[in-house]
């Protein structure tokens, strides 16, 4: 079987969450990512972008990245995609993008 490791990448540096995954699944609505082992056990993360999914041998990693941008980034693309995206979806985007910022 080919089973996963997930690691959460923070300031360029891994941190390992689960081991022996099989399942991925997102949820667009709550924008919370579930992780599913081998033995049914559930890892949740909430705003969580998966970045890279490696299969090289002895290296079965998934690495994912957490910010609370993700799920509204991930809407706006999936609106974007059907051409449903409205002017007031983006400047929400847009605030949120501005507030970060400001905080620098």
């Amino acid at each position: 079987m080919c089973e996963f490791k997930v690691l959460k990448m923070e300031n360029e540096s891994f941190t390992q969450i689960a081991d022996e995954i099989l399942v991925f699944n997102y949820d667009e609505e709550t924008g919370d990512s579930a992780f599913y082992g081998i033995f049914g056990e559930k890892v949740d993360l909430k705003n969580a972008l998966v970045l890279e999914v490696n299969m090289m041998p002895n290296k079965h990693n998934i690495t994912v990245v957490q910010s609370p941008l993700v799920s509204e980034f991930v809407k706006l693309i999936r609106h974007l995609n059907k051409k449903s995206v409205s002017k007031e979806e983006i400047e929400r985007f847009q605030k949120k993008l501005e507030e970060i910022k400001t905080k620098m």
